[in-house]
């Protein structure tokens, strides 16, 4: 089954105008559903920029190839540190309560664990789960540029996009079959 993943980053810093929101995609994942559990391992070194996220769209002509690959390693090497930390993983288990369907689990990154919960809503006939992380909680620091004046919010935002529908997803997930999302 298909998927996309996201992360978007936010600018501050006293020449934040100067600096762009951004969108990115996780392009090696996968995202295993089994008996109500939920696994899921993201390849860290696979972020791609996708553009400047700017009111819910993403403009991909404002930054050129080489820009993009400079913010992609810069990532890599100095915010996730992938040398030591390859991957990315979420275990967890598919709720269901009055008030909706989340996914309540424990996720390990840059290696740190916390707990936390995704809400799920149905979104144009996907299912989508989004949840803020704040980086410095997984001892990522903060990127800063022209001595703090640019930097980057302690804040992002992690949205996945299940191509499934929400009815059909419980009753996977209840089936004790497995089922596997990989990018779309």
């Amino acid at each position: 089954m298909r998927a996309q993943v996201f992360v978007f980053t936010f600018k501050e810093g006293l020449f934040a105008k100067l600096a762009h929101d951004l969108r990115l995609s996780v392009t090696s994942f996968e995202i295993r559903l089994e008996a109500g559990q939920v696994r899921a391992t993201f390849d860290a070194s696979s972020l791609r920029v996708d553009g400047v996220a700017h009111r819910g769209k993403v403009d991909r002509s404002v930054l050129s190839n080489g820009d993009k690959a400079e913010i992609e390693e810069t990532i890599r090497k100095e915010l996730l540190e992938i040398a030591e930390h390859p991957r990315i993983e979420l275990k967890g288990t598919l709720k269901r309560d009055p008030t909706g369907s989340a996914v309540e689990g424990q996720l390990h990154l840059h290696g740190h664990a916390q707990g936390l919960s995704i809400p799920l809503r149905l979104v144009s006939e996907r299912i989508v789960g989004e949840v803020e992380l704040v980086p410095s909680k997984f001892a990522i620091p903060q990127y800063k540029a022209f001595m703090g004046a640019i930097a980057l919010r302690d804040r992002v935002v992690v949205r996945v996009e299940l191509f499934e529908e929400l009815a059909k997803l419980e009753a996977i997930a209840n089936s004790g079959e497995a089922t596997v999302f990989e990018p779309a």
